[in-house]
């Protein structure tokens, strides 16, 4: 079982290399391998997700700083604010990260494994040998590893060789071949929902903030939790947008899928093999801190009575063990349902729409939480916020609606309706509407035993009248 020490609390360093190495990794590299083939105009998409970030660092920083106690991030905040219905769908909506993004991890390795075998017939095997393995990972950061800083650093090393080391070829590259004016003019032209969608998964690169916030527990002589937040938000942006912009140089950028493609086009298929090591070590280390995250998720959850009791107790380490476990058997569950989904519609971009599907409950989180935030500013007073915050507020939530209504209802700008949409739309509602069914049956079940407490506690208590009497 997942274990950590009491005195492991971060201090204001340790943070900030904490959250960057929390943000920087498997969603950055997805990115950058989705959205390079769009040249200069990954740019804009890299900027419009960038604001959308920035605004929502800012919204989860200054929550924290006023209601550290407050758990569960948005749920917790919603709470604050609106009743059990709004409060449930933003608690569950996060819990849906598990159903919706446990299966991009086998899905992205199955990727990379094909530019090693594009043959047809062996796509399955490698699906489903992808999801054997990260459940053996999963399996083993649930039950076997003791999770430390030390333990972290090690797997944070081999993340950081494929990531900065794909930097140091990608600036290598760039002065080599000195390619800018090349990518920009064979930019093609794009519309609104090809830039919603990578603009999306830009935004899935930047997402972490709200994790880092809700762990801010954890650590200790941070007074100024805004101004880290800051900090690591810039070291995050400039990263992104140096290797960005250092990628418009590379000769033929267009046609190299990212960071895998750096790598196999310095050292061909060995250095492919070391990418996908790399990545396989960095979805380890994401899956250990996801696992404990969502735990601290449904066990508030479990507290307010939409869940079992069992989901609110804590082993003797402090942690959640029987949440840990829950979302464990989740995350299996997905990564095997939403693997074999696109095997039997034959999905090609299975893995990009996992990806899509899973920002949108990232969005609605964000959109939930800003909602919330300024009710507690307009109606309640609990929160005083200066106006150039709350424009960036607003802002921010007209971008995630439009670029939500781009993605999810492509017909209103004349795009057609595929399978792909259909898949993206109904596993998110598909989520939400088990959720509710879950919390329904919950209900029911109290009802039931109260009830039923009752019926046996009446002959006991006529038993007491009679000796009185």
């Amino acid at each position: 079982m997942i274990k950590f020490k009491s005195e492991s609390k971060l201090n204001t360093i340790q943070f900030i290399c904490f959250g960057f190495n929390w943000i920087v990794g498997f969603g950055f590299i997805t990115a950058l391998t989705k959205t390079v083939n769009l040249g200069v105009w990954s740019l804009l998409c890299f900027a419009i997700a960038a604001f959308v970030s920035f605004a929502t660092m800012l919204v989860f920083a200054r929550a924290t700083e006023k209601y550290p106690q407050v758990s569960g991030g948005t749920y917790g905040y919603t709470k604050l604010a609106f009743g059990k219905f709004a409060t449930f769908f933003q608690g569950w909506n996060q819990i849906s990260h598990i159903f919706l993004l446990s299966a991009t991890a086998p899905l992205f390795l199955s990727e990379l494994l094909t530019l090693l075998d594009s043959t047809p017939a062996n796509q399955t095997y490698y699906k489903v040998g992808s999801v054997i393995l990260f459940i053996l990972i999963t399996l083993i950061a649930v039950f076997s590893l003791k999770v430390s800083k030390i333990f972290l650093l090690i797997f944070a090393i081999f993340k950081y060789l494929i990531i900065f080391g794909g930097t140091i070829l990608i600036i290598y590259f760039c002065f080599k071949d000195n390619s800018f004016s090349e990518n920009i003019n064979a930019t093609e032209k794009i519309n609104l929902s090809t830039i919603a969608a990578k603009t999306m998964i830009f935004i899935f690169a930047f997402n972490g903030f709200n994790n880092i916030a809700a762990l801010s527990k954890d650590t200790i002589g941070i007074t100024k939790f805004k101004k880290i937040m800051v900090i690591i938000y810039s070291l995050v942006f400039s990263f992104y947008l140096l290797t960005c912009l250092l990628f418009l140089g590379i000769n033929g950028a267009q046609n190299i899928k990212g960071y895998e493609g750096i790598f196999l086009k310095a050292f061909s298929v060995t250095g492919l093999i070391i990418f996908i090591i790399g990545a396989t070590f960095n979805r380890l280390s994401s899956q250990l801190g996801y696992t404990i995250w969502y735990a601290r998720i449904i066990a508030p959850m479990a507290e307010d009575g939409y869940l079992p009791e069992m989901f609110k107790k804590k082993n003797r380490f402090g942690e959640y063990s029987n949440a840990m476990y829950l979302a464990l058997g989740a995350t299996i569950v997905s990564m095997i349902l939403f693997v074999i989904i696109p095997i039997i519609f034959n999905l090609e971009n299975a893995f990009e729409s996992m990806v899509t599907a899973g920002t949108i409950v990232y969005m609605v989180n964000y959109l939930g939480t800003f909602i919330a935030i300024c009710y507690l500013h307009f109606k309640k007073k609990m929160l005083k916020i200066p106006w150039w915050e709350l424009m960036l507020y607003f802002l921010a939530m007209g971008v995630i609606v439009v670029i939500l209504l781009l993605t999810l209802i492509p017909p209103i700008i004349g795009d057609p309706w595929t399978i792909t949409n259909s898949i993206m739309l109904f596993s998110y509602l598909g989520s939400m509407a088990f959720g509710y069914l879950v919390w329904f049956s919950y209900y029911l079940y109290k009802r039931i035993k109260h009830k039923n407490k009752i019926k046996l506690e009446e002959p006991e208590l006529k038993n007491v009248l009679l000796v009185e009497e």
